[in-house]
């Protein structure tokens, strides 16, 4: 039996020397950077967002139009529509001028139908860009970025050109998509 840390178990499964491991989770995500096993110490960031967020955000949203979801319960509602219907905008200011958003029905539990539009994508822009809630935080692309380029000169090439996502919420497993195209982007930088 070997026993250790997710960031060096998820490392082994890459089946190579290196990783940039980005865990996004429930309430927060994590940046590691691994080299051989080893990790750098002041490349590791925290990022303060997380699943909930994109939950409380897609609440604030469906609120705004005129739904009432407070509770506990049901902001577990919200949550499952997050994991049914939400999903990563490729392009998020195309997607927002569009004259047709899809409008996807969903069910509520009392058998009443709410209409999400827009906000299936607009809540989990908050992971790309969280000035729109309110922070001053980089998006998850410019942290993996900064991860990288706080890491050892001579290993960054071989960082920038792979890393390995563990994502823990079900909506956002298909950010990995956008997070690539917007890391591509600051990799140009180099």
């Amino acid at each position: 039996m070997y026993v250790s840390d997710e960031n060096t178990l998820a490392y082994i499964c890459t089946g190579r020397g290196l990783s940039v491991n980005l865990d996004v989770g429930h309430g927060c995500a994590s940046i590691v950077p691994l080299y051989n096993g080893t990790t750098f110490p002041a490349a590791i960031h925290k990022y303060d967002y997380g699943g909930y967020d994109v939950t409380e955000y897609l609440a604030k949203l469906l609120n705004d139009k005129g739904a009432n979801f407070t509770t506990t319960a049901e902001m577990q509602i919200v949550q499952e529509i997050k994991e049914k219907v939400c999903h990563v905008s490729q392009d998020y200011q195309r997607d927002l001028r569009s004259c047709n958003p899809k409008l996807t029905k969903y069910e509520l539990p009392d058998t009443s139908l709410i209409e999400i539009g827009n906000e299936a994508f607009m809540c989990t822009e908050i992971l790309f860009n969280p000035s729109l809630i309110g922070s001053e935080q980089p998006g998850l692309h410019e942290i993996v970025y900064n991860a990288i380029m706080d890491c050892e000169i001579d290993t960054r090439i071989d960082f920038f050109s792979t890393f390995f996502c563990r994502v823990q919420q079900h909506c956002i497993r298909v950010l990995l998509n956008d997070l690539e195209r917007k890391f591509s982007i600051l990799c140009q930088r180099i």
